[in-house]
């Protein structure tokens, strides 16, 4: 009680010390369901890390809370929304050079590239403001325009882990702090121009004030972005992420997955973004610029100096780089910030309409040598030592039917790797995707991230093939079918292996109902028992969903999803769910159910759920149980909201939950959450 009493005051003089007067001429926005599918739709599917999937979450939670002015914004700006293609991005530019200012969000239906889908997404993000007169803005106006956004978050657990039993009386063998997570987020915002923030995270068990989190939270996350002063189209200083070309050299952001790239035809997400998550990731810290000294030439350079948890080997070696960002015990708490790490990089890019010549180059510094178990047969090739490089060319050329991307890239030690991407607009109903890589089992990288199978840009080869159909208005279809080829040893295969990855889905709009199907079948070869030979492993997935909307202020969806999983022996599960949201003036509404019934834990049913805004949810549900939520969000003012969600789940086939300091000795669990949003 008294660590809750100390966490809530020093949430107060945070607070306090940011109440600036100032005026805001627009209120929160709070409808977030539309957008929320595509997190709900990749991470059913994608294989990627908590890590990335969080990194894309917050970064469609800042451009939903600081919407682009599309009367404004440049191609540049219109780049870092993640699900428009080339062709979309060019066909906005070109119709705003042509008609001009935009009055309404509705002269996007003119733009006969853009879906239906993609029009409602966008409306999430942009905005039709003022054509302000281009140029950066006065430190006046900045006083007069800017906005400022303080958010405070909280969840409380309603049960206890065997780790919080402990961690008062400071035993090793319990959580140093208490059951509570939190959040602050501060932001001030002045248009497309300036954002400046910090991001205190806290997670559950976790010291707060004591031990070496002395400066109270236990990650810390501050940024300035500044934006198009001058020849400087971007400059950041503090927290950020960048990515180039096609992510083989640099890219720590959140990397395409199968489904996205089906959405987006394989455009990348470049670009110098500011780093406001309260994830522990592959972020940098310390500045970053992009310039145009010439007009269609850009040049980047970037320096970051950071540490970074790891598993002590010595007194001057680590095995392994830790990213999840947790110290709630001694043990976990002994890799904090154990590893040094100095990166000096740059972009020079070249850029005219249609196309575009690039090349990075990126040094990293470890102050430890890096020195992973490698009589380990799949971790042989591991990055080792203390010094690593890369660099990369990257080139794209784009017209209204056709666009083509890729980067080749090597490494210290001469291995290459490759990607390139084709896609064609054909008959303005189908729209074709062709995708291959090459990545050698000796290529290393510290900040690659792309497209891939296996989670990284190692050890795999394969092709990639998609298409988007659209026979009629209303109805949308999207296939894709992936063969990918290790010819090293991976995690649980002793030996060269392969996988295919096949996906078919449809999606019928029909005036207040929207109905999705969708099946995906992955096989993959691992080691039998004795690891004597390959066998196959079987994954069909399976969702039937459907959305009914009789007016703006009610939307119901009932969902159905089956899981199969053949590997050794089988397991199979279903679950079934049922979400209403409420739309009311101030007062918005969520309420959610679900029922799951698996074989085993073989057969993880994973789902997506509705919360607050930047607090990511994606949890996995096995053997037989109820999932049921409550979530309500209130308008106090026009520039105040708090939200509230209480969640149980209710497992039927056992009397504990979780194991080690994690478990809980009941049956059910209950978490209460709490935001409060503030722009002024």
């Amino acid at each position: 009680m008294k660590a809750l009493t100390r966490t809530i005051f020093s949430f107060l003089l945070v607070a306090a010390a940011t109440g600036i007067t100032a005026q805001t001429t627009d209120s929160i926005k709070t409808d977030r369901h539309r957008w929320e599918n595509i997190i709900e739709e990749m991470s059913d599917y994608e294989e990627m890390s908590d890590g990335y999937r969080e990194n894309m979450y917050d970064e469609l939670c800042a451009l939903e809370s600081h919407p682009l002015n599309i009367n404004t914004a440049e191609r540049e700006d219109l780049e870092r929304i993640p699900f428009l293609t080339e062709q979309q991005i060019m066909d906005i530019v070109e119709y705003k050079d042509r008609f001009g200012r935009m009055e309404s969000l509705g002269e996007l239906m003119m733009i006969g590239s853009l879906d239906y889908f993609r029009r409602r997404l966008l409306e999430c993000f942009i905005v039709a403001g003022e054509s302000r007169k281009k140029g950066f803005p006065s430190l006046k106006e900045i006083a007069k325009r800017g906005k400022h956004n303080l958010m405070i978050s909280a969840k409380v657990p309603l049960y206890d882990r065997e780790g919080d039993k402990h961690g008062d009386d400071g035993e090793e063998s319990g959580y140093m702090g208490y059951k509570y997570r939190h959040t602050l987020r501060y932001s001030f915002t002045c248009g497309d121009y300036l954002k400046a923030g910090i991001t205190g995270g806290q997670d559950a068990g976790e010291p707060f004030f004591a031990d070496r989190n002395k400066w109270g939270y236990d990650h810390y996350s501050y940024y300035l972005l500044v934006r198009n002063l001058g020849i400087v189209k971007t400059l950041a200083l503090g927290s950020f992420k960048i990515s180039t070309g096609m992510g083989l050299v640099m890219n720590s952001n959140f990397a395409l997955g199968k489904i996205m790239t089906l959405s987006s035809l394989g455009r990348n997400n470049n670009g110098i973004k500011a780093n406001a998550s309260r994830s522990d990731g592959y972020y940098l810290e310390g500045a970053a610029v992009t310039i145009e000294p010439l007009r269609h030439l850009y040049v980047t350079a970037f320096a970051s100096y950071r540490k970074m948890d790891g598993t002590l080997k010595g007194d001057s070696a680590v095995s392994s780089i830790y990213t999840n960002g947790y110290h709630r015990t001694m043990k976990e708490m002994q890799k904090k910030h154990v590893l040094g790490v100095t990166t000096l990089g740059g972009n020079v890019k070249y850029r005219t309409g249609r196309i575009t010549l690039g090349i990075t180059g990126v040094h990293t510094s470890l102050d430890k040598r890096l020195s992973p178990n490698t009589k380990t047969l799949y971790k042989r090739n591991y990055m080792q030592g203390y010094d690593f490089w890369n660099i990369g060319a990257d080139y794209s050329y784009a017209s209204r039917k056709i666009s083509f991307m890729g980067e080749t890239a090597t490494c210290n030690n001469g291995a290459l790797a490759t990607i390139n991407n084709l896609s064609v607009n054909m008959m303005e109903k189908i729209d074709l995707v062709a995708l291959q890589r090459f990545y050698s089992c000796r290529y290393t990288t510290f900040y690659g991230n792309s497209f891939s199978d296996g989670g990284s840009v190692q050890n795999e080869s394969g092709v990639y093939l998609g298409m988007n159909y659209r026979p009629t208005r209303n109805l949308t279809m999207n296939i894709f079918t992936d063969f990918a080829y290790f010819p090293w040893a991976r995690y649980q295969v002793s030996a060269s292996s392969r996988s295919s990855d096949n996906m078919i889905s449809a999606t019928l709009n029909q005036g207040k109902w929207i109905v999705t199907g969708r099946y995906r079948l992955k096989l993959r070869e691992k080691d039998n028992d004795d690891k004597t030979q390959l066998i196959i492993q079987q994954q069909h997935k399976a969702r039937l969903a459907a959305t009914y909307n009789p007016s703006e202020a009610i939307s119901i969806t009932t969902q159905g999803d089956y899981t199969c999983n053949k590997y050794k022996k089988k397991d199979s599960g279903w679950m079934i769910s049922e979400n209403v949201a409420l739309k009311k003036e101030k007062l918005k509404l969520n309420a959610y159910f679900a029922y799951f019934n698996t074989s085993g834990s073989g057969a993880m049913i994973y789902a997506y759920e509705r919360g607050m805004l930047y607090e990511y949810s994606f949890p996995a549900y096995y053997g037989e149980g109820i999932r049921y939520s409550l979530m309500a969000s209130l308008k106090i003012t026009k520039d105040l909201m708090t939200t509230v969600k209480a969640s149980t789940t209710d497992y039927f086939d056992r009397n504990s939950i979780s194991s080690g300091l994690q478990e809980i000795k009941s049956s059910a669990i209950t978490d209460l959450e709490m935001q409060i949003r503030w722009s002024f």
